[in-house]
């Protein structure tokens, strides 16, 4: 269920991805190479950002490991589902955070990608790809969320896997396809982001409450850990 939620979560929040980190998709210099070329740079590109989301994710579960094994993970999942629902409904509140240590990160890591940007070259597609995995995302704190309630280690990586899994169909389209869906067509789409920051926020809720409902609010067994078999 958390697979799957965090797979929707990465099909509708692409649509931010879009926004966010369009303009490098579309900044990728492809379109003068070949149609075989083309793709593996862009295919490239997407594998490196969705590994460090799950490197990312990997660290992110082992320190919701230790909140389970603390007994907390319950607490942490209901906590991280009102969050969302506050980000859903209250957007404004989240919009005008702005930490300085990551617009510094930012900074640092846009330039090394436009160094990468202008090599050209096959294998530097990774690297960016690498790269954008690290740029601060409200998209990605949110799927980071979900990794931290998964409990472990591997569940947490899986998860964020999962996430930049689907955000593959729109973030391999942009830059092979450029133009084809015009701005207010995105606009509008976008518009159901917050709705689907409502549904993983929801989801969370239930994990938290412990009502015993298999995959989507499984009980906590007395080590802290979920328990889907009843």
């Amino acid at each position: 269920m958390m697979l799957g939620a965090a797979i929707l979560l990465g099909l509708m929040g692409s649509l931010h991805c879009l926004g966010m980190c369009g303009p490098i998709a579309l900044a990728l210099p492809v379109h003068t190479m070949s149609k075989g070329a083309r793709f593996t740079s862009v295919f490239l590109y997407n594998f490196g950002r969705i590994l460090t989301y799950a490197c990312i994710g990997l660290i992110f579960g082992l320190a919701g490991w230790g909140l389970v094994l603390s007994g907390f993970q319950q607490y942490l999942s209901i906590a991280l589902g009102l969050l969302l629902l506050l980000a859903a409904f209250f957007p404004v509140l989240t919009n005008k955070i702005k930490i300085p240590v990551f617009e510094r990160l930012v900074f640092v890591l846009k330039q090394k990608m436009g160094y990468y940007l202008k090599t050209r070259r096959v294998p530097a597609f990774f690297v960016l790809g690498m790269l954008n995995g690290l740029l601060p995302c409200g998209l990605v704190y949110v799927a980071l969320a979900g990794a931290l309630a998964s409990g472990t280690g591997a569940q947490g990586s899986l998860f964020m896997a999962a996430f930049g899994f689907g955000t593959i169909p729109a973030m391999m389209a942009l830059p092979l396809l450029g133009g084809l869906v015009k701005p207010q067509q995105w606009a509008k789409m976008k518009k159901l982001i917050p709705y689907t920051l409502a549904l993983f926020g929801i989801l969370l809720l239930l994990r938290g409450l412990d009502l015993g409902i298999p995959f989507i609010s499984p009980q906590m067994t007395e080590s802290g850990s979920m328990n889907c078999c009843h």
